[in-house]
């Protein structure tokens, strides 16, 4: 029993510590291109879920200020689909783990913006057909990320049941 409850235990902590590492790439990448375009951003809310503010990115309807914040809003997610790209054929403990929680940022912030003012939500605001750029590139992730869930899953399974002391 005690070492089930390590495992997990483990198990959540890394999680929760690739979890902390990728808010804070997202949040650094909002800021970033905030701030190569000549805007200040600023922390809006830090707790529980932390926003990036960007003043000044859409002052009017011109389509490069709706590609500016278009960009400002899609870039962690480009970010994560690169990371994705990257561990495709990896192999390793972390490559499932940190798979999950892209997905996850990726499938919460996508999937709540009808109900709470996400990334997403301010890009249909913006441009409809940003929009729909948008969720060509979660569909994309989600494919790559399925992929990658499924080819790595038996891997994962083997080591959470050795971390245990059970053999495949």
């Amino acid at each position: 029993m005690i070492k089930y409850l390590k495992t997990w235990l483990k198990l959540f902590s890394l999680l929760l510590v690739i979890m902390f590492v990728w808010f804070i790439v997202h949040e650094s990448a909002h800021a970033l291109v905030c701030e190569l375009n000549g805007f200040d951003a600023s922390l809006k809310q830090v707790m529980p879920h932390p926003e990036i503010n960007c003043d000044g990115i859409v002052q009017d309807k011109l389509m490069i200020s709706s590609f500016n914040y278009f960009i400002f809003a899609i870039i962690p997610y480009l970010i994560g689909l690169v990371i994705l790209l990257f561990l495709y054929n990896k192999k390793g403990f972390l490559v499932y783990p940190v798979t999950f929680i892209l997905l996850l940022d990726v499938s919460y912030n996508f999937l709540i913006s009808p109900f709470r003012p996400t990334d997403f939500a301010k890009i249909a605001i913006v441009n409809k057909y940003l929009y729909l750029v948008s969720v060509l590139i979660v569909f994309i992730e989600w494919f790559v990320g399925y992929r990658i869930l499924k080819k790595n899953y038996k891997g994962f399974r083997k080591w959470v049941r050795n971390s245990i002391g059970k053999k495949d």
